[in-house]
């Protein structure tokens, strides 16, 4: 083995893996906001203005939060990582889960109502 090699540069890739979980996270965030986008025409074209706006303001908001707190966890977790320190919560799935639940309360009442 090498001697240059520690236990970390084995089941660490410097920084690719974070890079695609970082990656991951963006597209994540992008699909969120094509799928609100969906959502909003649907609950326009109904004549659910004040439902549809209200769905568009949560769903940019969350989605600008989610792109945040993903580039944070990005920086904490390759801190992390170069010092052996604890990795990042899960605050950026939660936030994702409670767009996902307002994108998909909206398309329900988008259904229902109609």
């Amino acid at each position: 083995m090498d001697p240059g090699v520690g236990p970390l540069d084995r089941v660490w890739d410097r920084g690719l893996q974070l890079e695609r979980t970082s990656l991951a996270w963006t597209r994540s965030a992008l699909a969120m906001l094509g799928a609100g986008a969906l959502v909003v025409r649907l609950l326009a074209t109904r004549d659910q203005p004040v439902v549809a706006v209200s769905c568009a303001v949560a769903l940019v908001v969350m989605a600008a939060a989610v792109l945040v707190l993903a580039a944070r966890r990005y920086r904490h977790a390759d801190a992390a990582l170069r010092e052996g320190g604890m990795l990042p919560d899960g605050r950026v799935v939660a936030l994702l889960t409670a767009a996902t639940g307002v994108l998909g309360t909206g398309a329900l009442y988008g259904v229902l109502a109609g």
